[in-house]
């Protein structure tokens, strides 16, 4: 049987020599256990059936290392998805111009981690006494694993691979290899058309958030104030211009055309003009509002513009 061959989207033969899939997957403990015994005799007190309610209990009382360490679990999540965009499941799409500064960003969370994990590693058979006198009658001690088996509940690993360039080969019927072929490239095309569109929602809120930054403000006394710039919204901003000019995945002309004006509206503007200079902030405000008009049908994401 011949062999049929599908070529892959084109969209997806671009990704692959321009981006990377990442997935960072961070393990903990929770230190909770679901004590049946207990569950069964606050159920039966209150004649309710036995599947009416769950008793949890907190092994380590909510101990401020352990939950520092799980915290630190949500700190990942947020800098992952402000450092790529959504590919499919646990896996993550980044530009590949980003590779550098999402692997320093990935060291320093890393040894973030492990510092904490350090810290409750230290602390924790302090904990576990603490919790025989907290715990009283419910106290299990087979419930606490010992360090060595804690070790491999707290983890954090990164996971890189090639944007996949799937052709299809596969000796199946011409009917089946079509379908295949109809279904992946809407898949694709659903991921970039979205990746697009948070690229132009991100447009949208950097844009906004400097724009009213840049707005005086008029107090009760009838005097006008400026807000406070901060560096960041405006690093945002740049670091837009800079995305944009490298990924524009689908090569939108509508997109280059907003980058290259927002381009020219920073061009050359600092952080000390902008916070010291009247005629400079009125300038970029004005730039920007002709910028964000290109964006009509996008709005921001309801954050606030001074907000950090």
């Amino acid at each position: 049987m011949n062999q049929i061959q599908l070529n892959a989207p084109s969209h997806l033969i671009s990704l692959s020599t321009s981006a990377h899939l990442v997935h960072v997957q961070v393990k903990t403990w929770s230190a909770t256990s679901q004590n049946r015994k207990i569950s069964n005799e606050v159920t039966a007190a209150k004649n309710a059936d036995s599947d009416a309610g769950r008793f949890t209990q907190n092994l380590l009382a909510k101990a401020p290392e352990h939950r520092a360490l799980c915290n630190h679990r949500a700190t990942v999540s947020n800098w992952l998805q402000r450092m790529t965009y959504d590919w499919g499941g646990d896996w993550r799409i980044l530009p590949g111009f980003q590779i550098e500064k999402f692997k320093k960003g990935y060291d320093k969370l890393e040894q973030e981690f492990s510092d904490l994990k350090q810290a409750f590693f230290a602390k924790y058979p302090s904990l576990v006494s603490d919790a025989a006198f907290r715990q009283g009658d419910m106290f299990d001690r087979t419930l606490y694993p010992d360090v060595q088996e804690l070790d491999g509940r707290f983890t954090m690993k990164l996971f890189i691979s090639a944007v996949p360039q799937s052709d299809f080969r596969s000796a199946i019927s011409e009917v089946i290899a079509d379908d295949l072929k109809n279904h992946y490239e809407a898949q694709v095309n659903s991921v970039v058309h979205q990746m697009v569109d948070d690229m132009k929602n991100e447009f949208v809120r950097y844009s906004t958030r400097l724009r009213d930054a840049c707005t005086d403000v008029r107090t009760d006394d009838g005097d006008m104030r400026k807000r406070k710039i901060y560096e960041a919204t405006v690093e945002n901003v740049r670091g837009l211009v800079g995305l944009l000019e490298k990924f524009n995945v689908t090569s939108d002309p509508g997109l280059e055309q907003a980058r290259v004006a927002l381009e020219g509206v920073m061009q050359g503007v600092t952080l000390t003009d902008l916070r010291e200079s009247v005629a400079v902030r009125a300038e970029v405000k004005d730039g920007l509002d002709e910028v964000l008009s290109m964006f009509a049908p996008f709005k921001s994401v309801g954050v606030d513009a001074t907000e950090e």
